[in-house]
């Protein structure tokens, strides 16, 4: 097996920043902190529906980049395909916060409905991802 050195907390990030470049999930709120507990990250749909994911390092193949990415693919896909649009509204809608963004319920919950929508059509893509990346590790350890 093709392994990279141990994994730091900045290769982390950089793998976890990777995944939220390349599945469009910042837009100007999403974040990633990794520290000794482990790996927060927030991820963000194009309507500002925002969801934290909390990845506990223990969990990671600090030795196998690749395996470290599945994790981290499975663990986001996992939060945001369970983003429930009449949740978030609920959670957050008051005639203040209407007013302050400039927009009426229905509005708010057509936008939660498309973030809820680009989630899940997002988890299905990084499912996919995780899925080729482990026969990738497989074909590897195969090999030797």
């Amino acid at each position: 097996m093709t392994c990279t050195a141990i994994l730091t907390e900045e290769k982390i990030e950089k793998i976890a920043q990777s995944i939220i470049d390349e599945y469009d999930l910042d837009h100007n709120n999403a974040e990633i902190n990794v520290d000794d507990d482990g790996c927060q990250i927030v991820v963000e749909a194009p309507n500002h529906a925002t969801v934290w994911v909390d990845i506990c390092l223990n969990k990671l193949d600090k030795e196998n980049e690749k395996q470290a990415q599945v994790t981290i693919l499975n663990t986001i896909a996992d939060k945001i395909k369970n983003f429930d649009a009449d949740d978030e509204f609920e959670e957050l809608w008051s005639y203040e916060f209407g007013h302050h963004n400039h927009f009426r319920p229905s509005q708010f919950i057509e936008m939660l409905l498309d973030d809820e929508d680009y989630f899940i059509e997002c988890s299905k893509k990084m499912y996919q991802r995780a899925e080729e990346l482990e026969y990738e590790i497989w074909e590897l350890e195969e090999d030797e």
